[in-house]
């Protein structure tokens, strides 16, 4: 990997730490070696701690929104959608989440049980 940049790999780990999560998630998919150091423990916490941090920094914290439509409630199959938003008077910008297609198969056992550090759970 070193040789293919010409840089050493702590700075190359650097400036992958620095990406936002998707681009770090589509990295993954450029080659072998990009795969692996995303992989590691160290990464990953590196990337977690700099994500916190910048969070901290601007004083914005995400929120996770759960939304059902109120026409929803009617049907049998209730559509819900997630949306995770900045939690900052400043900013308004929002992301919908998209679920994988296994998740949604289940949808009557899909809930938001919680979310911290970045992490959502569901259950």
């Amino acid at each position: 990997m070193s040789d293919y940049f010409n840089l050493p790999e702590e700075l190359f780990a650097e400036i992958l730490v620095r990406l936002p999560i998707e681009d770090v998630v589509k990295s993954t998919a450029v080659c072998k070696s990009w795969n692996s150091l995303i992989k590691t423990p160290t990464f990953i916490s590196a990337h977690l701690e700099k994500t916190i941090s910048f969070n901290n920094s601007t004083n914005t914290h995400h929120l996770l929104f759960r939304i059902c439509p109120k026409e929803s409630f009617l049907q049998e199959r209730v559509e819900e959608k997630y949306s995770l938003r900045l939690d900052n008077e400043d900013v308004d910008e929002y992301k919908e989440l998209h679920l994988p297609s296994n998740v949604e198969s289940f949808w009557r056992c899909f809930r938001v049980a919680g979310s911290i550090n970045g992490l959502s759970l569901f259950r």
